[in-house]
């Protein structure tokens, strides 16, 4: 384990220092409120990482920081993107008719939306399960392939008997909360200082009934979060770590596994996106207010304006905490909180 902690320190400091100089701009100048205030929410979810280097040094918690399997197995090209067709093809279709269902059942924040994650979840657990019972444990597949536990002792050099998944996910769910509630506190001191309004970037103190509603909503998006942004993504899908000339490109490996979540979760909210805004734009009187027709061209819109951004933010943590946690399960954990705190924050409207 890395025992010099200067420059997660010094990151997380630096996080603390630009959210409140961002939300300090944000107040004096409102007229560019719309930059500050999300560069100060960004700087306190950005808080996160550096915070999880300097938790994982102490021994409960350092089964949590697992170096990635070097040579895990990897389904083919042809595969690959079968899958992710799939995927594209069912978000896209079911999105329009689970969340009208949703918000008929009942009228909480976003139901809708929390029965098409679950729906989505539903799916790709039945299809995974399947395809690892039927061929991947023929093919040698582990639940370390899959990041859901460790490396086998017997690959690691110094031997971590807590490296499995019975001793890794309490410590997640723990590490998940320390952090999200760290970013809330600081959302919270933010909010009481300058006296700003936090709606535009979705992340507002909740009330004792929103807690209550928010932990009916966390099972729903951990389970698509753990499965849909975790075991296909970077188990099923994961791609080899990439170099540049020969040696590992930590960041190169970011942007691409980065891309390739972004790629797979968001793409069918844009073909939605796409099928709402094409009858408007044939429209001559919308035509002439593009940035209009963008927000309201659609009954979904509102949604999926605030859903798509989400998605690119909680799955650059989701990837980061892949690679220097080894499983899907604190990623999982901290984006199911993030996005329960947004529904329950009112940032969705069914």
């Amino acid at each position: 384990m890395e025992k010099d902690l200067t420059k997660p320190r010094i990151a997380l400091a630096g996080c603390i220092i630009l959210s409140f100089v961002f939300s300090g701009l944000a107040v004096h100048f409102p007229q560019y409120n719309g930059i500050f205030y999300p560069l100060a929410m960004l700087s306190a979810i950005i808080s996160m990482l550096p915070l999880f280097l300097i938790i994982t040094q102490h021994r409960f918690f350092e089964p949590l920081r697992l170096p990635l399997k070097s040579k895990p197995k990897k389904v083919s090209l042809t595969m690959r993107w079968r899958v992710v067709i799939l995927l594209i093809i069912v978000c896209s279709t079911s999105f329009p008719f689970q969340t009208q269902l949703g918000h008929r059942l009942l009228h909480w924040p976003a139901n809708g939306l929390g029965l098409w994650l679950l729906v989505l979840s539903t799916i790709s657990t039945m299809i995974v399960t399947l395809w690892y019972k039927k061929s991947g444990k023929k093919k040698g597949w582990t639940k370390s392939d899959l990041g859901l536990e460790g490396h086998p002792e017997k690959e690691i050099k110094i031997i971590r008997p807590s490296a499995r998944r019975k001793s890794i996910i309490p410590r997640a769910i723990i590490t998940a909360f320390i952090l999200t509630a760290f970013m809330y506190i600081l959302v919270s001191i933010n909010t009481f200082i300058f006296k700003m309004e936090l709606s535009i970037i979705v992340f507002e103190p909740i009330n004792l009934k929103q807690f209550g509603q928010f932990l009916l909503y966390l099972p729903v998006f951990t389970a698509f979060f753990m499965m849909n942004g975790g075991i296909r993504i970077y188990g099923q899908l994961r791609f080899d770590e990439c170099k540049i000339n020969g040696k590992k490109s930590a960041f190169l490996t970011q942007l691409v596994w980065w891309g390739f979540a972004v790629l797979v979760t968001t793409t069918g909210l844009f073909v939605v996106v796409l099928i709402q805004l094409l009858p408007y734009l044939t429209n001559p009187e919308l035509q002439k207010d593009l940035l209009a027709t963008f927000f309201f061209g659609g009954p979904y819109m509102p949604i999926l304006i605030i859903l798509i951004p989400l998605f690119i933010v909680f799955f650059f943590l989701s990837t980061w905490f892949y690679r220097k946690s080894g499983t899907v399960y604190t990623g999982s954990f901290v984006n199911s909180i993030l996005m329960t705190w947004a529904v329950m924050a009112g940032a969705f409207v069914s």
